[in-house]
């Protein structure tokens, strides 16, 4: 989910063992390919250890951690279904193999495909549930599927285990956003801040809440500190050129835009800003396509006000303009006006 851009914190990779070969009867040329083949993955030489792993698996093809670590090399390779054909082989010899299923997990996350991971994650936090980066991963996969409450429930369960955990804070920082707990994110933020001030997200996360809230003085700051730790950062200059917009800084927001356009041209975001300029500048026929564009990607509440607000500048009625703004969240509401108040009172009694 990108409506303002998901914390870098829900990223998660997975921790790779490399295995020895434990079993004594295991094919003693199998067992040199193999460690052949995690050195070269070491070396992050992966099309070379595919081609060792391979060989292993000519002379024994019994060992799961042969097949998961191949479809490591494969992932590394952008090779999507060799490696998730890999992962496969590797469940199919131990269908408890954590590494297999957390990979495996984290492929679908990699893909977008969301509630395939789900299973896996479930899989794991029964067989381990005393493992905090399970439920870090699905945290994230319970947030793409907007299901706000049990993305926090797994960010809660973990902090019981890492209370000072900085990048799960950060994490549910976020959550609560989007649920509108703006206390509880405020606290949240400040306290991953406090541990880890080098922490550039937390802080233009908490920009974002400050945003929200209509403090912007307290948001430019909290961002300028954000970009001092990390300067091109999409995230974060696409909060501070929503922020320049708000305040009528119009170059210097356009100044952000160009600079995350340039890395992603279609970064949603970015194109949500350049509709918003366009728009403060006067020209709805250059906004309506980045804010269209923008909409398609990746749905949000402040895109699809500044698409109501288009369309109400360039006069159809105003139940095609309430079209748009009705889908924008509740949360979401704090800085828009009167008119969009009533008008969203008006869908609700339709």
């Amino acid at each position: 989910m990108k409506g303002f851009l998901l914390s870098r914190a829900f990223f998660l990779l997975s921790i790779i063992a490399f295995s020895a070969c434990q079993k004594p009867d295991y094919n003693p040329k199998m067992v040199r390919f193999f460690k052949r083949g995690n050195e070269a993955l070491k070396q992050e030489d992966y099309r070379k250890a595919i081609t060792l792993y391979q060989q292993a698996g000519q002379y024994d093809s019994s060992l799961a951690d042969l097949y998961n670590n191949l479809g490591i090399a494969y992932f590394y390779l952008d090779e999507f279904p060799e490696a998730l054909q890999s992962y496969e082989k590797a469940l199919m010899l131990d269908s408890s193999f954590s590494d297999a299923l957390l990979n495996r997990a984290n492929l679908y996350v990699s893909q977008n495909t969301w509630k395939k991971a789900l299973p896996d994650l479930e899989q794991l936090i029964r067989q381990e549930p005393d493992t905090s980066r399970y439920y870090f991963l699905r945290a994230r996969v319970y947030l793409n599927l907007k299901n706000y409450e049990a993305s926090q429930d797994d960010l809660n369960r973990l902090l019981e285990m890492e209370p000072q955990n900085a990048l799960a804070l950060d994490s549910r920082g976020y959550v609560n956003m989007q649920l509108g707990q703006w206390k509880a994110a405020e606290k949240d933020l400040q306290e991953a801040i406090r541990l880890e001030p080098q922490q550039d997200l937390a802080w233009a996360n908490l920009g974002r809440l400050q945003i929200q809230l209509n403090q912007f003085p307290k948001a430019m700051n909290s961002l300028h500190k954000a970009l001092a730790l990390r300067a091109d950062e999409p995230y974060t200059l696409n909060i501070r050129a929503f922020a320049y917009l708000w305040q009528d800084s119009t170059q210097a927001a356009y100044a952000d835009i160009q600079n995350v356009l340039k890395q992603d041209p279609e970064n949603p975001e970015g194109l949500r800003n350049l509709g918003i300029y366009h728009l403060e500048q006067g020209s709805t026929e250059e906004a309506l396509p980045p804010l269209k564009k923008s909409l398609a990607l990746a749905p949000s509440s402040w895109t699809a006000y500044y698409l109501g607000k288009l369309y109400q500048a360039d006069g159809p009625s105003q139940s095609q303009v309430c079209d748009y703004w009705k889908q924008v969240s509740p949360q979401d509401t704090l800085l828009f006006g009167q008119e969009f108040l009533r008008c969203v009172g008006k869908v609700k009694e339709l």
